[in-house]
């Protein structure tokens, strides 16, 4: 038998959190969502500003990270190279930066997908807010 980290309902209140607090640091409005390594949502806010189009964005943003086990961001990149296939999985709506997932002793616990700044803006807010939990293991 295999065991694993997976975050928990505690973890992803410290994310949001995190990530909350970084976004008003920098005078961000944003969306946070995060998700079991399987893609399921834990934990979502939604800050006044942030778009009905953002907070879905966010929600995929991290599930792409976590299905995929790395930044969404990298998919965006591979379309742009040419890789146009990708554009028929189902995680296409959620690949852009601002998913990243969770590592936590080399495998994925979850992932964390910011919207409503800048694509760099969102994967920075998400790997600050993913570093408050990650020192704890």
């Amino acid at each position: 038998m295999k065991v694993k980290n997976v975050l928990a309902l505690d973890d992803a209140t410290v994310i949001l959190s995190k990530a909350l607090e970084e976004a008003r640091r920098q005078s961000l409005q944003v969306s946070v969502a995060v998700v079991d390594d399987g893609g399921h949502l834990l934990g979502f806010q939604r800050m006044d500003g942030s778009s009905a189009f953002e907070a879905q964005l966010a929600c995929d943003k991290a599930r792409c990270a976590a299905l995929t086990g790395g930044d969404s961001g990298q998919l965006e990149a591979r379309i742009n190279q040419g890789e146009a296939a990708l554009l028929s999985h189902r995680a296409v709506g959620g690949m852009q930066e601002g998913g990243v997932p969770v590592v936590i002793q080399g495998h994925v616990a979850g992932a964390v997908g910011i919207a409503g700044a800048r694509a760099d803006q969102d994967a920075r807010i998400a790997r600050v807010a993913i570093a408050a939990v990650s020192s704890l293991y």
